[in-house]
C-alpha cells in the first residue's frame, strides 16, 4: 500500500506545473545581443508577501480540513487539497491535450495503476493526509542510526577483503564474507541496541473523497489491515474506539512473534552458531517488546488508516480550538488561505535534524580508516590520520547549518506557487544580502539568469573540506601504490599511472589547485551571475553544414564576478601559466614530441581586456571561450561579445534580489526551439544528404515537434527565489503561466 500511496502524489505533482489559462500575445522576437542601454538604478528588491487580516487560530483550523482534527504534538503533515480543481486545470491545459493526442488509447488522468477498483485520483478526491504524530524525530535518528552502522560495517568488510586480496591473496579463504553481519548484530551501537529503541510511530493516513468512492477506500483501506493477519499466530484480530469513532484491523505481537520464531530449532542452531546464544537471547527479548496494529475506520467524512505500536498513540484533537491546525506550528499558511492552497507541508526540526545525521562521508572515512587498520602488512597510520581529518572537516562544515520547524504552502495562482519557510537557514549564501547584478537578467533574450552571494565563512570551510578529501585520496594512493604486490596486472597499470603522476605532474597539480582555491578566490568579490542566453552565433562545427552554420543559434554562457583584489588575480594567472607550461614540458618529454602550451591573446576595449585563444578552425568572436577582466569586473564566457555585453550591462546594474534568485524563461527557449525546427526544415537537404530514412523520420514527426512545442505555450516563467527574511530561511519557486 505504501507504493501505492505514491502514485497519488505522482499524478499532483504532475498537475499542478500547468494552467489552463490562455496564452498571452508573443513578445517580440529577441535581440542578438545583450541591450547595453542605460539601466535605472534601482533600490534592491525586496519580496512582498501579501497582506491579510490576522487570522484566528479558530478560523484556520476550519480551512486546514483534517489538520483540524490531528493533535498539537503532530510531528509532521502533509495534506493535499482541492483536487477536483487540480484536475480541472490539468484537463483544461494545453499540455494535457498533447499528451492525450499521443496516446489515445491511454487517459494521462487514469494512466495510474488502480487499488480496489477505482484509480488514483479518485483516491485523491477532495483531500488526501499523511501525519505523524510524536516520537517521529526520535524513531527518525533511530532508523537514521541503524543504516550508518549497517553502510559501516557493509563498506568496512569491502575494504578489508579488498586489502586482503591485494596483499595475501592466499589468505582469501580465511574470511567470511557475511562477518560484518556478526559484528554489526553484536555491536553495542548496532543492530540489537538500535531495536531496543525503536518502535513505529504514530502514522495517520487519510482520504476524503467522493461519495460514490468512498465506500470503496474504506474497503480497501480495510483489506490492507486484513493482510497484516497473514503474518500467522502472532496476529490478531482488535477493536477500539478513539473520540467515539470505531476503528477495527490487526494487531501483530513482538512476544508471540518471538516465541514462534524461537521454536524453529533448526534456525535457532543455526543463529547461535553465527552470532552466539546470549546475543540470540537479546534479540528475541527485545523483538518481545515490539507490537504493531494497523486499524482503519471512518472519522466524519474521511476514510482513515493508522499504523503505530500501540493504540494509545492514536489520539485525535477533542475540539479544533485544540488541533495542530489552530497552533502557531501552522500560523505560516494564513497569508495563503484565500488562495486556497492545493498542498501543505509541515515538519518540526526535530525530524530534519534527525535525517540530517544520516550518512555522510565522515561515517565512510571512519569505515575505511578501520577496514585498512591492522592488517599487518603495510603501515597505514597516516591514512588513518587523514581519514579522522575529513570526519573533523564535515563536522565543522556542517556545524554551519542550524534547523528549525519547516513549512510550505502550495497553491495555483498565476500558474504554481510553492512558497517554504524555515527549515535550514542556507548557509552557502548571504540570505538577506541583496545583490546588485539583477539587472543583467531583464534583458529579453537571456533564458537562464542566476544571481547569489555567497558565504565566505562557507566557503574557508569548504575549502578546507574538499582539501582534506583531495590529501586523503592522494595518500590512499601513494601508500597502496608502494605495496608488495606482484602478478597483478590491473595494480600494475595503477602503479604505473600513479608514479608517472607523482614524478611528472604532482608539485604543478599542486600550484594549480593553489591558484584557483587561493589566489582566483581571494580575488574575487562574493556576489556572482550566470547568464545564459541561446541566440549566440553557430560556430563551424564538424560535419555540420554550412547553411545549418548560417542560419542556427548556439548557447552563450557567461559567469561574471565583482573583483575584490587585482593583484590576486594576476597572481593566480602567473601560477597557471607556469604551471601549464611545466605539464606541456612533461608531455613533450614523455611523447617525444614538442607540446606547445597555447597562447592566449588579448584584445582592448576600454579599459576591459579580454584574453583568448586563436588559431582553432571553430572558434568566433561569437563561441571563443575567453575571460575579460577590468578593476571591476572578471567575466568568464564561452563568447567574446557576449562577455563585452554583459560586463557593459553590470556596470550599470544596481538592484537584484536578496540571496539566491534563478529565473528560467520559456518563450526563449520556445523561441529558439522554433527556430531550430525552421533551420532544419529549411536546410533538410543539406542537413541530411543522402540519409532519406533520417529525412522521412524528420518529416513524418514534424508536426508532433511542432504540437510538443505549442502545447509548452502555456508556461512564461520559472523562479526560484532563496533569501532570509527576519531571520527565517524562506524560498518561493513560481511557475508562471500566460494571462488571458
Amino acid at each position: 500500500m505504501k507504493n501505492k500511496l505514491l502514485l497519488f502524489v505522482i499524478p499532483l505533482a504532475t498537475v499542478c506545473v500547468v494552467s489552463s489559462c490562455k496564452k498571452k500575445p508573443e513578445p517580440a522576437a529577441p535581440v542578438n545581443v545583450p541591450s547595453t542601454t542605460a539601466v535605472t538604478p534601482a533600490e534592491p528588491q525586496k519580496p512582498v508577501e501579501p497582506i491579510v487580516p490576522a487570522m484566528s487560530p479558530t478560523d484556520r483550523a476550519a480551512r486546514l480540513g483534517f489538520a483540524q482534527m490531528l493533535t498539537k504534538d503532530t510531528e509532521t503533515l502533509m495534506l493535499f487539497q482541492n483536487g477536483a480543481e487540480v484536475a480541472k486545470r490539468f484537463k483544461g491545459s494545453k499540455m494535457y491535450s498533447f499528451i492525450k493526442a499521443q496516446n489515445p488509447g491511454i487517459d494521462p488522468e487514469d494512466a495510474a495503476e488502480e487499488v480496489g477498483g477505482i484509480g488514483a485520483a479518485d483516491y485523491m478526491g477532495t483531500e488526501f493526509f499523511l501525519a505523524t504524530g510524536k516520537s517521529t524525530a526520535l524513531q527518525s535518528e533511530n532508523l537514521t542510526n541503524l543504516s550508518n552502522r549497517l553502510s559501516y560495517y557493509q563498506l568496512r568488510n569491502s575494504v578489508q577483503m579488498m586489502v586482503k586480496g591485494l596483499t595475501n591473496p592466499e589468505g582469501m579463504e580465511e574470511i567470511d564474507p557475511m562477518s560484518w553481519m556478526s559484528d554489526f548484530v553484536k555491536d553495542p551501537q548496532g543492530a540489537i541496541s538500535i531495536l531496543e529503541k525503536s518502535e513505529m510511530p504514530p502514522i495517520i493516513v487519510g482520504f476524503k473523497s467522493t461519495p460514490e468512492n468512498k465506500e470503496k477506500i474504506e474497503q480497501s483501506l480495510a483489506s490492507f489491515t486484513a493482510q497484516i493477519s497473514q503474518a500467522g499466530s502472532s496476529a490478531e484480530e482488535i477493536k477500539f474506539e478513539v473520540e467515539g469513532r470505531e476503528f477495527a484491523g490487526t494487531q501483530l505481537s513482538g512476544q508471540k512473534l518471538a516465541d514462534e520464531l524461537q521454536a524453529d530449532e533448526d534456525m535457532m542452531e543455526s543463529f547461535d552458531t553465527q552470532f552466539g546464544a546470549s546475543t540470540r537471547q537479546d534479540l528475541f527479548k527485545a523483538i518481545a517488546k515490539k507490537n504493531l496494529i494497523a486499524v482503519s475506520g471512518l472519522v466524519n467524512d474521511y476514510a482513515i488508516i493508522f499504523i503505530g505500536s500501540r493504540k494509545e498513540d492514536f489520539k485525535l484533537a477533542s475540539t479544533p480550538s485544540d488541533s495542530l491546525a489552530a497552533s502557531p506550528a501552522l500560523a505560516f499558511v494564513d497569508p495563503y488561505l484565500d488562495k486556497n492552497p492545493v498542498g501543505i507541508l509541515y515538519s518540526q526540526k526535530g525530524v530534519l535534524q534527525a535525517f540530517s545525521k544520516g550518512g555522510g562521508l565522515a561515517n565512510m572515512a571512519k569505515a575505511m580508516r578501520d577496514g585498512i587498520s591492522g592488517n599487518g602488512k603495510v603501515d597505514t597510520r597516516e591514512i588513518e590520520a587523514l581519514l579522522d581529518i575529513i570526519g573533523e572537516r564535515e563536522k565543522d562544515l556542517t556545524s554551519l547549518t542550524q534547523y528549525s520547524d519547516f513549512g510550505a504552502v502550495a497553491m495555483l495562482d498565476e500558474g504554481f506557487k510553492f512558497e517554504t519557510f524555515g527549515g535550514t537557514n542556507m548557509p552557502n549564501i548571504q540570505g538577506e544580502q541583496a545583490n546588485k547584478l539583477g539587472d543583467i537578467g531583464k534583458t529579453p533574450d537571456v533564458a537562464l539568469f542566476a544571481n547569489w552571494s555567497s558565504n565566505p565563512a562557507y566557503n574557508t570551510k569548504m575549502k578546507g573540506y574538499m582539501e582534506a578529501l583531495v590529501e586523503t585520496s592522494y595518500a590512499v594512493a601513494k601508500n597502496a601504490s608502494a605495496w608488495d604486490i606482484k602478478e597483478n596486472e590491473q595494480f600494475e597499470q595503477f602503479r604505473g599511472y600513479f608514479t608517472m603522476f607523482e614524478e611528472n605532474f604532482s608539485k604543478d597539480a599542486v600550484v594549480l589547485w593553489d591558484a584557483v582555491s587561493t589566489d582566483l578566490a581571494g580575488g574575487l568579490g562574493n556576489e556572482t551571475a550566470l547568464i545564459i542566453d541561446l541566440n549566440g552565433e553557430m560556430p563551424p562545427l564538424p560535419d555540420v553544414p554550412q547553411e545549418l552554420v548560417k542560419d542556427g543559434k548556439f548557447p552563450r554562457i557567461s559567469l561574471i564576478q565583482p573583483v575584490k583584489d587585482r593583484a590576486k588575480l594576476a597572481a593566480a594567472w602567473d601560477k597557471i601559466n607556469l604551471s601549464g607550461e611545466s605539464i606541456m614540458k612533461q608531455v613533450s618529454k614523455m611523447s617525444g614530441t614538442e607540446q606547445a602550451m597555447l597562447k592566449p591573446m588579448d584584445s582592448t576595449k576600454g579599459d576591459m581586456v579580454t584574453w583568448f585563444f586563436s588559431g582553432v578552425p571553430i572558434f568566433t568572436n561569437d563561441f571563443n571561450p575567453s575571460v575579460t577582466l577590468n578593476d571591476k569586473w572578471f567575466v568568464a564566457s564561452t563568447s567574446k561579445t557576449h562577455a563585452l555585453d554583459i560586463a557593459g550591462v553590470a556596470e550599470k546594474s544596481n538592484s537584484g534580489h536578496t540571496g539566491a534568485w534563478m529565473s528560467m524563461d520559456f518563450d526563449a527557449l520556445r523561441g529558439c526551439a522554433t527556430h531550430w525546427l525552421g533551420a532544419i526544415e529549411k536546410n533538410k537537404d543539406a542537413v541530411f544528404k543522402e540519409n532519406t530514412s533520417a529525412a522521412e523520420d524528420f518529416t513524418s514527426n514534424q508536426k508532433m515537434i511542432k504540437d510538443g512545442i505549442d502545447a509548452l505555450q502555456e508556461l512564461d516563467q520559472l523562479t526560484i527565489h532563496a533569501r532570509e527574511e527576519a531571520g527565517t530561511a524562506r524560498s518561493s519557486i513560481h511557475l508562471k503561466t500566460h494571462k488571458n
